[in-house]
């Protein structure tokens, strides 16, 4: 314990003198390095998108690198079963200038939660539990509403909005024991995101399966599905380690680096709620199978008409679709999609309509350069011009002459609906592009927003 605070300490005095301007180097760009056989190369064309548009999508890429905004990042998209694009732009190890891959290896955090919940809803079809189940049946001291079922965890619908530390648990049975016994923090039956939901979900599939949730994960979902660069657990000495990009997060202005592949993860176990590291290429096999109705390559892991309710909406914020069971949703649209995302910067999306998938990888927490990077995917008319997760309000929309910009930079503090306290928030100037960094928790914790122009003038 005390080497590890010792080497993250040195991380982060690294981290705070070096330099993270890129203006003098090349920035990296890569295509795909592997067959990726399971999903064979397609057209752009086939799918309404130009080699145009990907060309000036990479540059906005490498200008965020530039700019210190983004280690980098990896786009894969899959339309139809085919790979219309693959590539990797920037660094995996800012300080050390090693290049980012394709398929390198990532911390995916959150979007390890659809992984357990899937194994959850395979026991579920299995008949070996209900989704009915109350969670007394399995914690007996859980200290929540007595009528909180499983599906109130999946859809994030339990009222409790925290979690607790992993340190001093040997396990997740021992954890979650402890955790339930805490009071509930928010309304029952209120979408609330809490990893609280899926630890107790991750607990409850060993209680049902006898065996620990990741070794269940990597015997029913991994391995049947040739998720073979997927982890449950990260080993620094493992041959893959290498594979593994840095991990850094956005600090006032600046990226720092916070975690390499010499130190071992933080937590001792697998939580239920994150703690999978895994390849774009990987995931992209994991959506395939739920846009199959539950089916990949001849093997069913799911019934039809259990993808069918996960993938609706059962948790609604701000009167819209926001959650299923594990995915995130938006199924009352002309363009439903689900997917996920991770902290640290990771996320995939799955569009039934156009059968079209788009994972984009990187390992950034905090900074904008993800919600810039969908932006433009959706400007670009890739996707869905309203990217997902997004909780801008859509009812009404300012307009601004970009004629004389500076006059709207500085640094204000204000009220942001849905937030107590009061938010300070810093408007810069990138060239002729607006941004707002609005920190919630002070700046150290802000998400960062790219204004996009409304016409040609505006």
């Amino acid at each position: 314990k005390k080497l590890q605070i010792l080497l993250a300490v040195g991380i982060l005095l690294l981290s705070l003198t070096h330099s993270f301007s890129q203006n003098s180097v090349e920035i990296p760009i890569n295509a795909a390095n592997d067959a990726l056989s399971d999903f064979p190369d397609g057209s752009l064309a086939d799918a309404g998108i130009s080699e145009e548009t990907m060309k000036t999508l990479e540059e906005d890429m490498k200008s965020y690198v530039r700019s210190g905004e983004m280690p980098g990042a990896e786009v894969l998209i899959i339309s139809k079963g085919k790979r219309l694009y693959h590539k990797a732009v920037g660094w995996s190890d800012i300080e050390g200038q090693v290049p980012l891959q394709t398929n390198t290896i990532y911390s995916i955090k959150s979007m390890s939660k659809p992984i357990t919940n899937t194994a959850v809803l395979m026991l579920s079809d299995q008949g070996k539990l209900s989704l009915d189940d109350k969670v007394l049946k399995y914690f007996p001291d859980f200290a929540g509403d007595e009528r909180t079922t499983l599906r109130h965890l999946m859809s994030h619908r339990s009222g409790y909005n925290g979690l607790g530390n992993t340190a001093n648990h040997e396990n997740i049975l021992d954890w979650t024991n402890a955790l339930v016994r805490e009071e509930m923090g928010a309304e029952f039956e209120t979408y609330n995101y809490a990893d609280f939901n899926f630890a107790v979900l991750g607990a409850i599939v060993e209680m049902v399966s006898g065996i620990p949730p990741e070794k269940y994960i990597e015997q029913h979902i991994l391995e049947p599905l040739g998720m073979d660069d997927t982890y449950t657990n990260f080993d620094k000495n493992a041959d893959w380690a290498s594979r593994t990009s840095n991990r850094y997060r956005w600090w006032t202005d600046r990226l720092l680096l916070y975690w390499t592949p010499k130190v071992e993860q933080e937590w001792g176990f697998y939580p239920g709620a994150w703690g999978i590291w895994g390849t774009a290429g990987d995931y992209a096999k994991f959506l395939t199978m739920w846009m199959n109705g539950g089916e990949y390559k001849g093997k069913r892991y799911l019934k039809e008409s259990t993808v069918k309710e996960a993938v609706s909406t059962h948790a609604t914020q701000n009167n819209s679709s926001i959650y299923g069971l594990g995915w995130f949703v938006l199924d009352n649209s002309t363009q439903p999609f689900f997917g996920h995302g991770g902290i640290d910067g990771t996320r995939a999306m799955a569009y039934q309509n156009d059968d079209m998938i788009v994972i984009t990888m990187t390992q950034a927490r905090a900074s904008g350069h993800l919600k810039a990077l969908w932006y433009r995917l959706g400007m670009y008319g890739v996707v869905d011009m309203h990217p997902p997760f997004m909780t801008e309000n859509t009812s009404t929309r300012t307009t601004i002459s970009l004629s004389s910009p500076q006059e709207y930079t500085g640094e204000f503090m204000g009220n942001i609906e849905g937030q107590s306290g009061m938010a300070h928030m810093k408007i810069m100037l990138e060239g002729d592009q607006l941004m707002i960094t609005i920190g919630r928790l002070g700046l150290a914790t802000s998400d960062l927003f790219y204004l996009i122009p409304q016409g040609d003038d505006t």
